[in-house]
């Protein structure tokens, strides 16, 4: 069994918000996904972006989101699950006093390189 404790996990931070890379192929070994748990910052949005080949779901966990997908937007709330296609952008601002924090697993996995957002480096302070 492989597991990943979230204190352990590799933390990338970006401009109001932060990454932390979970299940992945470094990881864990895992072939066919990889997932992160991301928080935002009240106020704070990770800009729209694709995936590459990757398909993406997201799991809204606490906060609220305004979520722009292919120039469509939807407000979305805990206990939301989100579908964004191969090839889509995605973008979203936390709309909401406290942090947004949801899990956004891939498949397949992609190299991170791949994606502004998850391949991220450390950004110094605005």
């Amino acid at each position: 069994m492989k597991t990943i404790q979230f204190a352990n996990a590799e933390r990338l931070e970006g401009a109001g918000y932060v990454l932390y890379r979970m299940l992945n192929p470094t990881t864990v070994g895992s072939k066919k996904f990889m997932s992160f748990v991301v928080e935002v910052h009240p106020g704070g949005a990770i800009p729209e972006h694709t995936h590459g080949p990757a398909e993406v779901g997201l799991h809204v966990l606490d906060g609220k989101a305004s979520v722009i997908i292919d120039g469509q937007e939807e407000l979305v709330e805990p206990g939301t699950a989100i579908h964004v296609p191969i090839g889509s952008t995605i973008g979203l601002t936390n709309v909401d006093e406290g942090v947004l924090r949801f899990i956004a697993v891939l498949s397949p996995p992609i190299d991170v390189s791949i994606c502004p957002v998850c391949g991220i480096e450390i950004m110094e302070p605005a």
